[in-house]
């Protein structure tokens, strides 16, 4: 079926859940207490200036954000496989909870500012930067197929997470940070006065990192297992 575009202004005093299998956009300003529910592999795109505060569940399809309040205030919660697209340049506030597949692509410069929580995949594709600034505790994976990951904040790769850095891509280590393994044929610059520490929890790595590391900061290992660099 068609495509379907809203200019209404929406008060969510409930959840919301969207189960259409058309692509939908609302331009109107979504406010109110409720929670926004995103259900099947249409595509949704949020335009207005919103802001509904108690968050976004994310279980399938693409969505695409005209503005940084685009999501509210809210927590962005992703279950299933998902893209977020955005129609510029912009920085979210929004905390995120990533527990199924995330894919990221395009050539904009993206900023994650808020907590990233989560044991699900975060994906990069496309020539743009992806920035990490705030903290959390993600213990997922970050897999770098194209484009930049740049680490502006501390804590901004959770804890114990893992990261691939496929060929061409980058992971830019602007603050020190620390993954749980690492693994790939990209590259990883370190900025000077920074370090990037690999550490697990049950103390065991056993990573193949074949690409190359630069910078004039500082890679530390802090666990009992074997790094191969490559």
């Amino acid at each position: 079926s068609s495509p379907l575009t809203l200019g209404n202004n929406m008060q969510m005093n409930a959840a919301l859940t969207l189960n259409g299998g058309s692509d939908l956009t609302l331009n109107g300003t979504i406010s109110g207490s409720g929670r926004l529910i995103k259900n099947g592999a249409a595509g949704l795109t949020l335009n207005g200036v919103n802001n509904y505060g108690t968050g976004t569940l994310l279980n399938g399809g693409d969505l695409t954000l005209g503005n940084a309040s685009a999501l509210g205030s809210g927590l962005l919660t992703i279950n299933g496989t998902s893209q977020l697209n955005t129609n510029g340049s912009m920085r979210l506030a929004n905390d995120m909870r990533i527990n199924g597949a995330l894919d990221i692509a395009g050539s904009n410069i993206l900023s994650l500012d808020g907590r990233l929580n989560g044991e699900g995949t975060l994906t990069k594709r496309g020539a743009g930067s992806l920035e990490r600034s705030g903290g959390g505790s993600f213990r997922g994976t970050f897999d770098l197929l194209e484009g930049s990951l740049v680490v502006t904040g501390n804590n901004a790769l959770g804890r114990d997470a893992k990261a691939n850095i496929a060929a061409g891509a980058d992971l830019q280590v602007a603050t020190s940070a620390s993954l749980g393994s690492i693994f790939g044929t990209g590259r990883v610059s370190i900025g000077a006065g920074q370090t990037l520490t690999m550490t697990r929890i049950d103390g065991f790595l056993g990573d193949d990192f074949r690409g190359s590391l630069t910078g004039a900061g500082m890679f530390t290992m802090n666990s009992s297992g074997a790094l191969t660099l490559s």
